[in-house]
């Protein structure tokens, strides 16, 4: 989710609950006026301050539960599918994947209980205590996490309780701050108005006493968020001194699954060098010139109105060719980058007017005409499975001469005018780094049998349990940090005894993988 789907989330959810909130409180505020004081004769005050801390502290309630309840995502499947009791699961996810909105995630989960721990001693005196402030915070997200998980709202996950708790034990933290700085300050302006100078300097050495035991207990409070701020800064520190960055096929966990060879298939002891490769990221700004160049061939501009900028996308929308409104879009992948491109007015409700038979020469024509670089060796054919009128060209990455190659696809849609209507230009260049060690095949066999791989847990009721390798070959795959990294790919069939499938299994190759 972008920031800027935070904020506006957040203020829907901040105007449904003051909504909520303010009835709530006209009614009972009637019912206090109406029954309480003149059915009742109740003779208790509320004071104009406490109402207004606890409309506050019930808006932010009814926010957490509007974005984690009403706003939240549905969990599919059964029991096992909505649940996940693996703590810190979702750190380590972070740390492999190392995305901005994975992190973003976790710590919006941490800050989103900091008020509710600020917030609740403020308005019930009697809870002042740290160990029943963070009682009631863990109370509050389990009861969060059982109603998404009973109303299939979400995922019940035990680090969101975790993160959820500690949110609550950062804001009694800051509850404890503000407390003291207002107990000082209102106990020396009492000492500052204390006329009786013996009686005086008693009453400060109290307040002496009484301010160094709060300060004590304020620093141990103070303990969750130092520990939160050191872990998290511990763990950017790391990851930025790495060389490399981290790859999402690397294993969570290990894998409890019996490996075996199938007949015919030998392993290799030793391996030579292999290059780690980059691709270029392009910058917003580089974005926004490429996009300029597709919309120039149209003479169009882009329509800044319209433009929406994600962590890894950005997408334009050109200027109108008429009063119908913008006519072309592009998304493009800040990694490559990579480029999808639509032309609305050129779009067919019916394509199967469209030749299937145009010529490479005429199709490679069009692309070039807009900007689109193919490389010369690419495979050129139709797309069978779609409508005619559908072309790509294929290249499966020869090395060339200068050690650059080029992986990927471009396809294309031609309508039956001979115009294009789209393309998505997933052709990218791969430029070599450095020569790098890697372990042998057999090394990565050896911790294929160990365990020592990822595999996604789509199916929990068919669970992994062993695995005939077949093949294995050198693959490459991109690192968290934009490097394109050698690991070996096994081929395997998969789970003999239960129904046989083939899958594919990455270890990552390099022998020394994070030394600069």
């Amino acid at each position: 989710m972008r920031i800027s789907d935070i904020m506006r989330l957040g203020k829907s959810a901040i105007i449904f609950a003051t909504i909520v909130v303010a009835f709530l409180a006209i009614i009972w505020l009637l019912g206090y006026k109406m029954i309480y004081k003149k059915i009742l004769h109740g003779k208790k005050q509320i004071s104009i301050g406490r109402i207004g801390l606890v409309c506050v502290l019930a808006v932010y309630i009814v926010v957490v539960l509007y974005v984690t309840l009403l706003r939240g995502g549905i969990g599919f499947g059964g029991f096992e599918y909505r649940t996940n009791f693996k703590p810190f699961s979702s750190y380590k996810e972070a740390w492999y994947n190392f995305s901005a909105q994975e992190w973003r995630n976790l710590i919006l989960n941490i800050c989103m209980f900091v008020p509710f721990g600020f917030l609740l001693p403020i308005c019930f005196g009697k809870i002042k205590r740290a160990w029943k402030i963070y009682l009631c915070g863990f109370g509050f997200a389990l009861f969060i996490e059982v109603v998404q998980l009973i109303t299939g709202r979400g995922v019940f996950e035990t680090d969101d309780i975790i993160n959820n708790t500690i949110g609550a034990m950062i804001g009694y933290g800051l509850f404890s701050v503000a407390r003291l700085i207002f107990v000082a300050v209102c106990s020396r302006k009492k000492v500052q108005d204390n006329t009786n100078e013996v009686s005086g300097v008693a009453h400060d050495e109290n307040v002496c006493e009484r301010q160094n035991i709060s300060i004590r207990k304020c620093l141990v409070v103070q303990l969750p968020l130092a520990f939160t701020i050191i872990a998290f800064a511990a763990v950017f520190i790391v990851y930025n001194s790495m060389e490399y960055g981290n790859l999402s096929i690397d294993n969570i966990s290990n894998q409890n699954v019996d490996v075996s060879m199938a007949d015919g298939v030998s392993l290799a002891d030793e391996a030579d060098p292999l290059d780690v490769y980059t691709i270029h990221r392009a910058t917003e700004d580089e974005a926004r010139k490429l996009a300029d160049g597709y919309f120039s061939k149209y003479g169009v501009l882009i329509d800044d109105s319209k433009t929406d900028i994600y962590d890894d996308t950005i997408i334009f929308y050109s200027t109108s060719l008429d009063d119908e409104g913008s006519n072309l879009s592009i998304w493009c992948d800040y990694e490559g980058p990579t480029v999808s491109f639509t032309d609305f007015s050129n779009i067919d409700d019916e394509n199967s007017d469209a030749d299937a038979g145009l010529s490479e020469e005429f199709v490679r024509e069009k692309l070039e005409n807009l900007g689109v670089v193919i490389p010369e060796n690419a495979v050129f054919a139709p797309i069978e499975e779609y409508d005619a009128g559908n072309y790509r060209f294929t290249d499966d990455g020869e090395i060339l001469d200068d050690g650059l190659y080029y992986k990927g696809t471009i396809e294309c849609c031609i309508n039956s005018s001979g115009k294009i209507e789209n393309f998505r230009d997933s052709m990218i260049k791969y430029t070599p780094y450095k020569k790098v060690d890697v372990i042998s095949e057999k090394e990565a066999y050896d911790r294929l049998c160990a365990g020592k791989f990822y595999f996604p847990d789509y199916d929990k009721d068919e669970q992994l349990s062993d695995l005939v390798v077949k093949s294995v070959k050198i693959s490459y795959t991109p690192d968290s940090k934009g490097y394109y990294r050698p690991v070996y790919e096994f081929v395997a069939n998969a789970n003999q005894d239960t129904g046989k499938r083939e899958i594919s299994i990455m270890v990552d190759a390099l022998s020394q993988p994070n030394i600069g």
